[in-house]
């Protein structure tokens, strides 16, 4: 890898939280219109429920890793910050997601 790369590859890792935030939000709701026009949205919940639990697991696994890691130098180390902050704000998004679509039905 070279060098002029290495910036651009680690600057796109710290959107790891929002990129699973953005996969969770467009499954939830992308598959709700589709489970209520094909099967009448009765396993809505348990895909809801399944996503969330992945997306979360994900996040968490990541910020154990950052936990673990001793960033060198100051952008390394800003670098390491915006991405758990970003992955703590994802996951408060994912949970937000859930809880909506727990409390509102489906398929009205």
């Amino acid at each position: 890898m070279t060098a002029r790369a290495m910036p651009v590859r680690r600057a796109a890792w710290v959107l790891f939280g929002p990129i699973v935030w953005a996969l969770h939000f467009l499954l939830v709701y992308a598959s709700e219109s589709l489970l209520c026009r094909l099967l009448d949205g009765g396993s809505h919940t348990l895909l809801l429920a399944g996503a969330t639990v992945v997306a979360i697991i994900a996040l968490i696994w990541d910020l154990w890793l950052r936990r673990r890691l001793t960033p060198g130098d100051d952008v390394a180390h800003f670098m390491t910050r915006a991405r758990v902050a970003l992955d703590a704000l994802a996951l408060l998004a994912i949970v937000m997601v859930a809880v909506a679509g727990l409390a509102l039905p489906s398929c009205r």
